[in-house]
């Protein structure tokens, strides 16, 4: 990665020495940016560590099909995503109760998961963001495709044109809310499995603490 991570860690390593409240981390991006991967690479290790209950819609959807499937029964993959996204919002909401660690992956093209993370905050969470974006609607409609050739799930073009800017516009205030946060662009071509993240900027209670020089301008919304 780089120095930023360095960085990032440091920060993360401060707040959480300061807060004895419960944690919360958030992997938030377009489709296609590379979620699923930096929690696999660059995260699992630290939240195993800590032990974070780990809440991932397209896990909770897989799932689903396998006990659908054991009873023979059939649903449409429309139907099979919104339950997941059901029991995702129902797993969020009793763990955030609960006053339990816990992460969770999610597009962010809705502006309830700002919501919860404000809620979290009120509620004396630590609240850790992890922003991972595309420079095009494009691009991440692209990435989805090699995602789906190689087993993944789609997603309608037309989807990911209406999210992309909800995302941005989401991310800029998530930025705003979350304890320390880092803004990471994954638009580099890498190889599968080896994305090329490099992360750009970072976040402290809601201020723009460094930034590299060289930030993609797609960020632009989120940084100036």
């Amino acid at each position: 990665m780089s120095s930023l991570i360095e960085k990032f860690q440091n920060e993360i390593s401060k707040v959480l020495e300061a807060n004895s409240g419960p944690l919360l981390v958030v992997i938030a991006g377009h489709n296609g940016a590379g979620k699923t991967t930096c929690y696999e690479q660059v995260l699992k290790p630290f939240l195993d560590d800590v032990g974070l209950e780990y809440i991932n819609a397209d896990n909770i959807e897989r799932e689903i099909k396998r006990e659908y499937s054991d009873e023979g029964l059939v649903r449409s993959p429309q139907e099979f995503s919104e339950l997941a996204r059901l029991e995702a919002d129902q797993q969020r909401e009793v763990a955030i109760k609960s006053r339990r660690d816990f992460c969770f992956e999610t597009v962010a093209s809705h502006i309830s998961k700002v919501s919860l993370m404000e809620q979290a905050i009120s509620l004396g969470y630590t609240v850790i963001l992890f922003f991972i974006g595309l420079d095009s609607p494009d691009k991440s409609y692209e990435r989805v495709q090699l995602r789906f050739a190689n087993g993944g799930h789609d997603v309608p073009y037309e989807k990911i044109i209406e999210r992309y800017p909800r995302v941005i516009e989401n991310m800029k205030l998530a930025m705003k809310v979350a304890t320390v946060a880092i803004a990471i662009d994954n638009s580099q071509e890498g190889s599968v499995g080896s994305p090329e993240y490099i992360p750009s900027a970072i976040f402290k209670g809601g201020i723009l603490i460094e930034r590299i020089n060289d930030y993609p301008k797609w960020m632009d919304p989120i940084l100036i």
